[in-house]
C-alpha cells in the first residue's frame, strides 16, 4: 500500500469515528431526555382511585417540559387542536342560525 492509499484508508477511519461519536452524543442526549420526563411522570404521579394502578395527578410539569424541549411540536400540536376548536365553534354556528 502506498502513502496515498493509507491517508485515504485513515481518512475513512476518522471520518467513521466521528459519525460514530457524534450518533453517541446524540443517543445520549435522547436518553437524558427520556430520562427526564419519565422522572416528571413518576414525580406527578399518584395511586389510581382502584388503588392497582398509576394515574397523572397533574399533567401541567409534563406539558411544560414537552413546550420547552419539543417546542416545534407542541406548537404544532396546540395549532392543530386550535384548528379543529375553531372548527367545531364554526359548525356550530352555522347549525345555529339554520
Amino acid at each position: 500500500m502506498n502513502n496515498t492509499t493509507k491517508e485515504t484508508w485513515i481518512d475513512k477511519l476518522v471520518d467513521e469515528l466521528i459519525d460514530t461519536k457524534d450518533e453517541v452524543s446524540q443517543l445520549r442526549l435522547k436518553e437524558a431526555r427520556l430520562d427526564c420526563l419519565i422522572s416528571i411522570i413518576l414525580n406527578n404521579s399518584r395511586l389510581n382511585y382502584g388503588g392497582e394502578g398509576l394515574r397523572i395527578e397533574n399533567e401541567s410539569a409534563i406539558l411544560e417540559y414537552l413546550r420547552a424541549i419539543y417546542q416545534r411540536s407542541y406548537e404544532a400540536r396546540l395549532n392543530e387542536l386550535k384548528a379543529e376548536r375553531e372548527a367545531e365553534l364554526e359548525k356550530a354556528k352555522a347549525k345555529k342560525e339554520a
